[in-house]
């Protein structure tokens, strides 16, 4: 089925048709909905304001999808199940024109491969995200919230030292945290620090951990902490 939304039309392959609210906007309520490659050449998600997931409904990325934006801010909302297949992809950013990006919501997304290509991103969701297999930073400063080391990070739930990529600098890094899957005896990287200080981390557990989060705290260490 083929769907106009704000002058792109979006090749959709739809298990049973959500609820579309007006352009400029993709609202998705349920019941479920599936897309595979957005377009058969560019595949873009090309969204004015806001792409949502409402509570309750799920969405899953079959292929690949470039998250674009057409003004200088864009907000995809994750409140229900947004989820991927084996082999799909989400790109946010288009590589070229720099472009501020949130990803917001209750509900972390869970994505399989991610890449921010351009411009500042903000993770504003309240759980976070998950990345269960590679994250390719080569956009500006990506931000997570600070309230909880676990919660609020980008997961990259995946044991591979070599799943976190990217070209990192004081204006390419993470402010906040970063929380990966660890095997015993392997050298694992965290691209973080705090806005214009890249201060990465590499760590090398003796025994294998779940979750480990870092973020850089800039400041004097509290007494007994070296």
């Amino acid at each position: 089925m083929n769907i106009r939304l704000g002058g792109i039309l979006l090749a959709l392959q739809i298990a049973s048709l959500p609820a579309l609210a007006q352009v400029g906007h993709e609202v998705y309520s349920n019941p479920t909905l599936q897309a595979a490659n957005r377009n058969a050449n560019a595949n873009v998600a090309d969204f004015s304001d806001y792409f949502r997931v409402n509570a309750g409904a799920t969405y899953t990325n079959i292929g690949s999808i470039y998250w674009l934006n057409t003004n200088t801010t864009g907000t995809f909302i994750s409140n229900g199940l947004y989820t991927t297949g084996a082999t799909a992809t989400d790109y946010f950013g288009n590589g070229t024109a720099r472009q501020a990006m949130e990803i917001n919501g209750s509900l972390a997304p869970l994505f399989n491969n991610l890449v921010f290509q351009n411009g500042a991103m903000n993770i504003a969701n309240s759980d976070g995200i998950t990345v269960n297999r590679t994250l390719t930073l080569t956009n500006g400063i990506t931000t997570t919230q600070r309230n909880s080391p676990l919660a609020n990070s980008i997961r990259v739930n995946t044991a591979s030292a070599g799943a976190i990529t990217g070209d990192f600098s004081d204006t390419r890094h993470v402010d906040g945290y970063v929380s990966r899957v660890m095997n015993a005896n392997t050298t694992y990287d965290f691209p973080v620090g705090n806005a214009g200080d890249y201060r990465p981390l590499t760590y090398r557990p003796t025994a294998a951990a779940t979750f480990v989060s870092v973020a850089y705290q800039q400041g004097t260490p509290s007494q007994g902490v070296t």
